[in-house]
């Protein structure tokens, strides 16, 4: 058979299928006329369909990181050409996004499952940054920024992870009253060698430490990263498949 022939069936039966709205093919696609927004959009209503257990969302991390999505935008400027493509869908309301991290952020179909989880989420994360800071205000952290600038911790943060500026100098005082020096140190390593140099993955390193258990023989408490998928690990992960499963039923 010739190479370019395609066989008489093509696809096989039992395959996997994908719900897709007829919306979605009766009205968007047909008015899509960028490729590349084309190409981002079925390819994250597939990657949220593939989810499962009615969790309806897909983190941008993944999608940056997935070797298809990657091979389909291999002539159309690879994770630029992503993110223009999600960045129109998401302009024209194909998808709801929200901002998780500094580095990360989820998409959501436009619909009410989707309006439903992100809402949520928004008032979730609300919530957590009032009691972090009603927390940091008891704590009476050292806010002298000359004085933690010379800490060891501060040294190692500017030459790992980046510029010093006073608001982070003030949650670097927060975590040395709440945490180990060493332990502290260690996550900074932890945050350079796998290249997320942010003072929040850091942190992130130090709760679930403090929470699960730290152990330097230990790859499952050491480590900070999802074996699964290879995207880090998100404080808010937890939260937002708890809502994703709520929002189901």
């Amino acid at each position: 058979m010739d190479k370019h022939t395609l066989p008489a069936t093509l696809f096989k039966t039992g395959q996997k299928m994908i719900p897709v709205p007829a919306q979605l093919f009766t009205e968007i696609l047909p008015r899509l006329h960028n490729e590349s927004q084309l190409r981002a959009t079925l390819y994250t209503w597939y990657a949220i369909a593939s989810r499962g257990s009615g969790q309806r969302y897909a983190y941008l991390s993944q999608l940056l990181t997935d070797p298809v999505l990657l091979s389909w935008f291999t002539h159309l400027g690879g994770k630029n050409g992503i993110l223009h493509g999600l960045d129109l869908s998401c302009r024209e309301g194909i998808f709801l996004q929200l901002q998780i991290d500094e580095d990360d952020k989820i998409l959501a179909p436009n619909d009410e499952s989707g309006a439903r989880l992100i809402s949520n989420l928004k008032a979730d994360m609300k919530s957590e940054l009032v009691a972090h800071r009603n927390q940091s205000r008891g704590s009476n952290p050292r806010t002298d920024y000359e004085k933690a600038a010379v800490s060891t911790v501060i040294e190692k943060y500017e030459n790992e992870i980046g510029i010093l500026t006073p608001v982070i100098a003030d949650m670097i005082a927060i975590a040395e009253q709440a945490y180990p020096t060493t332990w502290i140190l260690e996550a900074l390593d932890i945050a350079a060698q796998s290249n997320a140099r942010s003072w929040k993955y850091v942190t992130a390193i130090l709760a679930r430490w403090k929470n699960e258990g730290k152990s330097n023989d230990n790859e499952e408490t050491s480590g900070f990263s999802s074996r699964q998928s290879g995207r880090e690990q998100n404080r808010y992960d937890s939260v937002i498949r708890k809502r994703a499963d709520s929002d189901k039923s």
